[in-house]
């Protein structure tokens, strides 16, 4: 017997942490006896660590007593923060010290009862919601993640030639307890404008992180005995199921940011966030795991267009792959890291995304989609002056990207999504004409231009795509060869690309083909809120013209042209003017802001038509 257990304190104390255990969670008095054991296994562990003596007879030798008493403790309220920290302090050494084999029993014991004690919770008609949600759900969280600390601490410590029945029983339960917390919704997500909140106070974080410590302690055991894929497979479901569930829901690393940053470095600082460096520190261990387990961004990239692979699994490859990228930084479609954008495995891709996107119960995160969009269109060697994406392509990146542009709750992202929107509509500057199936450029660039303003469903997305329209033009203005410019003919004013940029208030996509025109019925806080923007972009695209194009290159100043511009832009919004103004004596004062907006809109409006009026002249 050792040291330890001859001084007689383990097993009286043994005896009331059953007894407690049979009581029920953490009751009054409990505490006291915390403060004991955490004395006692502090004891016993410097008499291991000294050398003189084993576990056998201690406090240690009974593992599934301790979790029973430990665990409730682990998940006390933020307020005894202390009081679960020490807690968690004795599981851990009980994690090192306890034999792995029972150890690892216990805790699947545990995520058993887990899952089972949410189920009965369901069932408690007693038991309010929301009571429930922001109670029970996040202790279950808690709980789960200190459970898979043991199991970091305590599987790599079998002295076994053959892992996977142990790894996988154990991975199994984990994604189970999982699978169930997140249909039970117990993950909040991060907000992405909230700057003050810890990594680490989230608890889907903090569970991948969990999650990647475990695989990456496997590493060594596993690679002594040169194991393959057989015996890993259960930790690479792990691994990829977590993320597919977890990453969204989480402050992401600024990797779409970073590799904007690579494409235009003047733009560098505009894309820069603020990061939490544990999130990239787990991210890059990620990337390790994922190479302990053999997987580089190719094989996870072809694999997560298994359309026979479950989709939550599919996803977490599909992100995994990217931050691979992100981290070992392949830029050549040469790299033996990456094949070309276009060709596989990318190209299959967009199916996956548009499954991906179509499911509500899961989300692929922001940050990793911009990479992905970012990488395919800005992040290719042209090998020729014509080796651009095909038409087609770019259409399915509209269709993905366009959404993000307008929708993203993050300023950042949204800001990062229209600057691509911006480059691929750009990059088809620099092919001269048809080769096969590639359209010439400027074609290319009309068509796509018309699905931004024309027929995109976001009106903000429609008010946006004026300014991308302006740039165009203006950079054909500029330029030295486009003698036969699409912009710079008759073309482009006669399309429906052109009408919509010359209209005060165009028809959504799913309207009918008359305009719901901003009538004089409209007040001036409605006009504020729904169409200044397009307004202001259409009235400034509208003058630039007229003031730059001197010589009708666009055929800006043509009768037909200027009709329209006074027809369907400059009246409605005169009349709008004339009708605030008649009845501003009866009404309330304009709020300030408001005010301002609308004085804007009137001295840009009235530059507009003193353009006008020069160029009849």
């Amino acid at each position: 017997m050792t040291s330890a257990s001859a001084a007689g304190p383990s097993e009286p104390l043994l005896d009331r942490l059953q007894a407690a255990v049979a009581v029920g969670g953490p009751r009054e008095g409990a505490t006291t006896l915390l403060d004991e054991l955490e004395e006692a296994l502090s004891r016993e562990a410097d008499v291991w660590k000294a050398g003189e003596g084993d576990v056998q007879g201690t406090l240690f030798d009974e593992p599934f007593v301790l979790l029973d008493f430990l665990l409730p403790f682990v998940s006390t309220s933020s307020s005894s923060r202390s009081t679960s920290d020490r807690a968690r302090a004795c599981m851990n050494l009980v994690g090192t010290l306890s034999s792995p084999k029972e150890v690892v029993m216990g805790v699947g014991q545990k995520l058993a009862e887990l899952v089972s004690a949410e189920c009965a919770a369901n069932e408690d008609d007693d038991k309010l919601e929301d009571e429930r949600a922001s109670g029970d759900l996040r202790s279950s969280l808690v709980q789960l993640a200190c459970l898979i600390g043991l199991y970091e601490r305590s599987l790599p410590r079998i002295k076994t030639k053959q892992f996977r029945p142990f790894t996988e029983p154990a991975c199994d339960a984990i994604r189970a307890a999982l699978s169930h917390l997140v249909a039970e919704g117990a993950f909040q997500p991060y907000d992405p404008l909230d700057t003050e909140t810890l990594a680490t106070d989230n608890l889907a974080f903090v569970v991948f992180r969990q999650v990647v410590f475990l695989v990456t302690s496997m590493e060594r055991p596993m690679a002594l005995i040169q194991m393959g894929p057989f015996a890993t497979n259960p930790l690479r479901a792990l691994l990829y199921e977590t993320v597919g569930r977890l990453h969204s829901l989480f402050l992401p690393v600024d990797i779409a940011a970073e590799l904007a940053g690579e494409v235009h470095p003047q733009m560098r600082d505009r894309f820069t966030r603020t990061e939490d460096p544990e999130v990239r520190d787990t991210w890059k261990l990620a990337v390790f795991a994922a190479d302990f387990l053999h997987d580089d961004a190719p094989t996870l990239l072809y694999h997560a267009n298994d359309p026979k692979a479950p989709l939550v699994h599919r996803l977490g490859q599909f992100v995994v792959a990217l931050h691979i990228l992100s981290v070992k930084k392949p830029r050549s479609i040469m790299d033996s890291q990456m094949p070309g954008s276009f060709s596989s495995p990318f190209e299959p891709s967009l199916p996956f995304l548009r499954e991906v996107i179509q499911q509500p119960e899961l989300r692929l995160g922001e940050e990793e989609l911009l990479f992905w969009l970012w990488w395919v269109v800005a992040s290719h060697l042209r090998k020729f002056p014509w080796d651009t994406m095909p038409l087609e392509k770019a259409y399915s990146i509209l269709e993905v990207l366009t959404p993000l542009a307008a929708q993203s709750p993050s300023p950042a992202n949204r800001f990062l999504a229209y600057t691509l929107l911006d480059h691929l509509i750009s990059d088809f500057d620099r092919v001269p004409g048809s080769t096969g199936h590639l359209v010439a450029g400027e074609a290319a660039q009309m068509a796509l231009l018309r699905v931004l303003a024309v027929e995109c469903p976001f009106a903000n997305m429609r008010d946006a795509a004026v300014g991308l329209v302006k740039k165009v033009v203006l950079s054909k203005l500029d330029s030295d060869e486009t003698a036969d410019s699409l912009f710079l003919s008759d073309t482009l004013f006669a399309s429906p690309l052109g009408h919509s940029l010359l209209t005060a208030s165009p028809p959504s996509p799913s309207s009918s083909d008359v305009p719901p025109a901003a009538t004089t019925s409209m007040s001036a806080e409605e006009f504020v809120e729904q169409y200044h923007r397009g307004v202001m972009e259409r009235l400034s695209f509208v003058y630039v013209l007229l003031k730059q194009d001197t010589a009708n290159r666009t055929h800006i100043a043509s009768p037909s042209t200027l009709g329209r511009i006074q027809s369907s832009l400059l009246d409605p919004l005169s009349s709008l003017f004339e009708s605030w103004s008649s009845s501003s004596s009866a009404a309330a004062p304009l709020d300030a802001a408001i005010q301002l907006e609308v004085e804007l809109v009137k001295d840009l409006l009235d530059r507009v038509e003193g353009a006008v009026r020069e160029v009849q002249r």
